[in-house]
């Protein structure tokens, strides 16, 4: 019996002096980060406002790091193809994600076997910039101001149209979420991509979008009621907020943020978070994103993390309560 005991007892311990060691070496792991050139990963195509949030983190890395920091491009699926493939990446500090709420909250939302969960299976790290969303309509529709869309909607029940870049895009839930909040009831029409739906709205054959590109064409065929900003963009200041409108509880702004694989080391999440905090604060990065459409907003990992799950909340919310069915 003793013998018995005294062998499970040098197992524990070895078992223990293992757990000590791996311990140890992911703390000199990450004390030494970075050692080699780091990954940054953007889940979408070359030139979009995605694209531009991911370039501006590599560059600040970098800088801040002194190490290359290497943008790859893998899109597809929706943002889903690159974020799973930093998912599944070594928790190393050296594969990186570009997120939005898009790719990493309402990818997870509308498909019924998401290949992730934004919390489960990332590290999130930061926040850099917000995204709000701009209401426009059609120039030739009767209304100067958001009350006057909301009494013509309440008016003719059904008979507007308001475009979108896709089933369960973030246009798509913002509209839903309009409709719930005024009362309204307009008709959904998805496109493939925001382009197409705006060619439409100037056309006159969907009356109203929910998204940022229809400050591309304002007083060009489309006509800008509001922003769902907390305050007026620098880019539009006479566009006013949906709060000003009358409408102080929209909230419908993306985020665009930092990732990194499950188990990113502290340190290395800290030290990341940091970078990217400071520079959302930088007025040069600032008037970047500004014309970018984009407001800089930094948030460290605790207050990126809130973030996410409100946003997760509210899509699930507006979902179920409009009956958007899954993308998949």
């Amino acid at each position: 019996m003793k013998r018995v005991s005294r062998r499970i007892g040098m197992r524990l311990s070895a078992r223990l002096a293992g757990l000590v060691l791996m311990v140890f070496a992911t703390a000199a792991q990450a004390q030494s980060w970075p050692s080699r050139p780091i990954t940054l990963v953007v889940p979408y195509p070359p030139g979009a406002s995605s694209d531009l949030a991911g370039r501006i983190m590599a560059d600040r890395i970098a800088a801040a790091t002194g190490q290359t920091v290497v943008v790859e491009n893998k899109a597809g699926a929706g943002g889903s193809i690159g974020s799973a493939a930093v998912s599944a990446a070594a928790p190393d500090g050296y594969t990186l994600l570009l997120g939005n709420n898009a790719s990493t909250v309402i990818y997870t939302v509308m498909s019924k076997t998401p290949r992730y969960n934004a919390l489960r299976d990332f590290t999130p790290i930061a926040q850099l910039a917000r995204s709000d969303q701009y209401i426009g309509v059609n120039a030739d529709l009767p209304v100067k101001t958001l009350q006057d869309l909301i009494a013509l909607a309440k008016s003719q029940p059904g008979k507007l149209n308001f475009g979108s870049a896709g089933l369960g895009s973030a246009g798509h839930f913002s509209g839903e979420q309009f409709k719930l909040q005024t009362g309204t009831d307009l008709f959904h029409v998805p496109y493939r991509g925001s382009a197409a739906a705006l060619t439409d709205l100037i056309a006159g054959r969907v009356q109203v979008m929910f998204d940022p590109v229809v400050v591309t064409q304002k007083d060009a065929g489309v006509r800008v009621l509001a922003s769902s900003g907390t305050e007026r963009s620098k880019t539009t200041p006479d566009v006013p907020t949906t709060a000003e409108s009358g409408l102080p509880d929209y909230t419908s702004s993306g985020f665009f943020g930092l990732f990194g694989p499950p188990g990113l080391p502290k340190e290395i999440t800290d030290r990341l978070a940091a970078i990217i905090v400071e520079a959302a604060a930088d007025p040069k990065i600032q008037d970047i994103l500004v014309k970018a459409g984009l407001a800089a907003e930094g948030l460290g990992t605790e207050a990126f993390i809130a973030r996410i799950k409100a946003a997760d909340a509210q899509y699930r919310d507006i979902k179920e309560r409009s009956k958007i069915p899954d993308a998949d």
